[in-house]
């Protein structure tokens, strides 16, 4: 009695009238599966559902344990992720925050020093650091001359360019991770949602600064002012608003490359094989997953 070969093609499937159910990642690239239609394999009668997005079938069988944990997951991965997003949030305030106070505290503190410097240089004054301002000085011709020159910001040179400049670093960190976090949608959006924390550090900061640019007042009633809040009265003004641009810049630039230079890092980190695992970096801003 002789035995006939087995000629059934392998390869044979018949597509099911039923679709996969629950959550369920592909394991080549990470894609849902929810919704697949389900097919089976005529040879070994296995059914499988194939994914959509990379075409690899997977065997219904695969995952039976999983099922009871999706929901649990599925929490926890969106409690992590509300988690991150504030934190990410807070970062933001605090870097915006840092920006405009480094740039109110430090170009004061160099103009003060400009300014002191003119006052020893005049005739007649005082070599020591008095603990007050000279306001006779101070109102006299020369004393206005000295402080419209030496606390000028708009004219302030290399000094305050570099102070801008190092101001502008955490804002455009700020702005970064603003990028990042709304990374899916359109750039309007992302510019917009992206910026919320700067937002909210401009109108905290200038809603609880009640301070206002005032002149110069002889002294009354023996209140002496120091010569840093001379300086603050005299400047306050111009300088918050360059803080403020300073800050709005920065944030908005952050915004911008923050997408850009993550997808850079990526594809200069990870080998091709591996970007599907972060696939969403490109896809959220509708690019394909580079492949070299």
């Amino acid at each position: 009695m002789s035995s006939q070969p087995h000629t059934s093609d392998d390869s044979q499937t018949a597509r099911t009238d039923r679709v996969l159910q629950g959550s369920r990642l592909c394991a080549t690239c990470l894609h849902p599966m929810a919704g697949s239609p389900i097919e089976r394999h005529l040879s070994s009668n296995i059914l499988f559902a194939r994914c959509n997005e990379c075409g690899t079938p997977s065997p219904l069988l695969e995952y039976p344990s999983a099922a009871v944990w999706i929901g649990q997951l599925q929490s926890l991965a969106a409690v992590a992720v509300l988690a991150l997003s504030l934190i990410a949030l807070l970062l933001q305030m605090l870097l915006g925050w840092g920006s405009v106070a480094f740039l109110l505290l430090a170009a004061p503190k160099w103009m003060v020093e400009q300014l002191f410097a003119a006052y020893r240089a005049s005739p007649g004054t005082t070599q020591a650091y008095p603990g007050s301002a000279d306001l006779a000085w101070l109102n006299s011709e020369v004393g206005q001359l000295a402080l419209s020159t030496e606390c000028d910001v708009w004219n302030a040179g290399w000094m305050m360019f570099s102070l801008v400049c190092c101001a502008a670093f955490p804002a455009i960190v700020s702005g970064m991770i603003g990028g990042v976090m709304f990374l899916r949608g359109s750039f309007m959006r992302r510019m917009l949602l992206g910026n919320l924390a700067t937002m909210a550090v401009c109108v905290g900061w200038y809603a609880f600064r009640s301070e206002v640019a005032t002149p110069l007042l002889p002294a009354a009633g023996g209140f002496q002012p120091s010569w840093t809040e001379v300086v603050d009265m005299h400047v306050q003004l111009p300088l918050h608003v360059i803080a403020a641009l300073t800050l709005w810049v920065g944030a908005l630039s952050g915004t911008w490359l923050g997408p850009t230079l993550l997808r850079l890092l990526a594809t200069t980190v990870l080998p091709p094989r591996e970007r599907n695992l972060v696939a969403w970096i490109w896809t959220f801003s509708g690019k394909p997953v580079p492949r070299r």
